[in-house]
């Protein structure tokens, strides 16, 4: 059973085939609500069959405290966390986080006991400076408590709050130069396999329609 709550949230930031929001999931760190610190994993990066995957451990960590707000773990438990996103063209990305008491190998795929939540993203352009952001999460935990519902939904929305005023500073900056140049990093792993896919994809079409000659 899964309880789902959604969100629609409107952003200020250059389109271009969704580079700047996807850019930003596909290099998110995982956030917690208490300090509002990202703490971030570089973790693995592979193409799969519809897009790009990006997936993250963190072994034998104290729990955030927005999970131990749910009651499912305590401040003295460790836990192996997980982050695994998902990216499928042109503008979807899906995260899955969640978390399990360490030892009960939740890396080897047993995650019974702990807890996992979905992020889902689609972003859809307006003009060529604004996108829409929709935006939906499911849990797998406490799916018929209703306060743990709100609670969820507003922790999510601070956080997508917080990336929309980062992402329009962003383009901000963007705007004082003409066609910018990236500065690549190894956390940008993600991120540059997602570009590589969709401008092949943009290629691809392009022939397809390219006229054959008489």
């Amino acid at each position: 059973d899964y309880d789902m709550r959604s969100y629609l949230a409107t952003a200020f930031a250059r389109y271009e085939y969704q580079r700047l929001f996807a850019d930003f999931s596909l290099s998110a760190g995982y956030l917690d609500y208490h300090d509002l610190k990202r703490t971030f994993a570089l973790g693995i990066t592979e193409r799969t069959e519809k897009g790009v995957r990006v997936t993250r451990w963190v072994i034998g960590c104290p729990p955030p405290p927005t999970y131990i707000k749910t009651g499912i773990f305590t401040e003295h438990d460790r836990i192996d966390r997980w982050q695994i996103i998902d990216f499928q063209p042109p503008c979807f990305i899906t995260i899955h986080v969640g978390g399990a008491l360490t030892g009960t190998g939740a890396p080897e795929g047993n995650r019974q006991g702990g807890l996992g939540m979905w992020v889902m993203n689609a972003m859809t352009p307006e003009t060529a400076e604004q996108t829409h952001y929709f935006w939906a999460v499911g849990r797998d935990f406490n799916t018929d408590n209703p306060k743990v519902t709100e609670a969820l939904h507003t922790e999510v929305a601070k956080a997508f709050d917080e990336d929309r005023h980062i992402l329009e500073e962003q383009q901000k900056v963007i705007h004082l130069f003409v066609d910018p140049e990236n500065v690549d990093i190894i956390a940008d792993a993600g991120c540059i396999q997602a570009r590589r896919l969709l401008r092949q994809k943009l290629r691809d079409e392009q022939q397809e329609v390219q006229p054959v000659p008489a």
